[in-house]
């Protein structure tokens, strides 16, 4: 009895295996090839040819037919004022962007503002400290930051922010003056000087002084320095 059923259960085993490995032979090779997918093998771009072949939906396997997938093409933006003629895909080139049409302190082409496609620098590098003197009086002042802000007509703000690090008193009517210097090409006047001037304060004081400029005319390069920091005196 028990050689039966040992015999019954090894058949089964069989059975099933075969089973198996016929259902995996049949997926290989027991069935007809159906052709009606196609596999990029390479994709096609602006410029470049693709390949694609036909594989069979059932195995994916392929059986040498292939077709060249077409290059797509450019997809050309026409020049600007601020990019050349390119290619939304991939970023191709041609040519240069076109000039700036500017109409009094804008552009017509792409509406900003002279003073915006302008070039600001500033000649120094801040911090800066200077230190003043004036009889017995003193004191040292840093220059922590200059910045300048285009604006959105043919104007542009200067900040100079200052710190008074040390001092002693100072009489009545003395001042601090930073004289600034602003110098650009091609105008009919190529630079523009002038000060900030203010009263002393304690040590430890710090302000943001503005002042606002005009641009020449048409988009220009603009380079800004502080051309020293001085005592003035209005006794007399």
């Amino acid at each position: 009895m028990k050689r039966s059923m040992v015999k019954v259960i090894a058949l089964a085993l069989a059975l099933v295996l075969f089973a198996g490995c016929n259902e995996n032979t049949r997926k290989d090779t027991e069935h007809e090839h159906s052709f009606s997918e196609w596999r990029v093998v390479k994709e096609a771009s602006c410029e470049r040819e693709g390949l694609k072949e036909k594989i069979c939906d059932i195995c994916q396997k392929s059986f040498g037919e292939e077709e060249i997938i077409p290059a797509t093409g450019h997809q050309w933006v026409e020049a600007s004022c601020e990019a050349p003629k390119h290619c939304s895909v991939c970023n191709a080139t041609e040519g240069e962007a076109l000039d700036h049409n500017i109409s009094g302190d804008h552009c017509t082409g792409c509406g900003k503002s002279v003073a915006s496609l302008s070039t600001f620098t500033i000649e120094e590098t801040f911090p800066m400290t200077y230190n003043l003197s004036d009889d017995e009086s003193s004191a040292t002042i840093t220059i922590n930051s200059v910045t300048i802000t285009p604006n959105d007509d043919n104007t542009y703000e200067v900040n100079i922010t200052y710190t008074i690090d040390s001092m002693t008193d100072w009489p009545d009517g003395h001042f601090i003056e930073m004289d600034y210097r602003v110098s650009w090409p091609e105008c009919e006047f190529d630079y523009d000087r002038g000060a900030f001037e203010r009263p002393f304060a304690s040590a430890g004081y710090s302000e943001t002084l503005s002042r606002t400029f005009t641009v020449c005319a048409g988009v220009n390069e603009y380079t800004f320095s502080i051309t020293g920091v001085y005592v003035i005196s209005y006794l007399w």
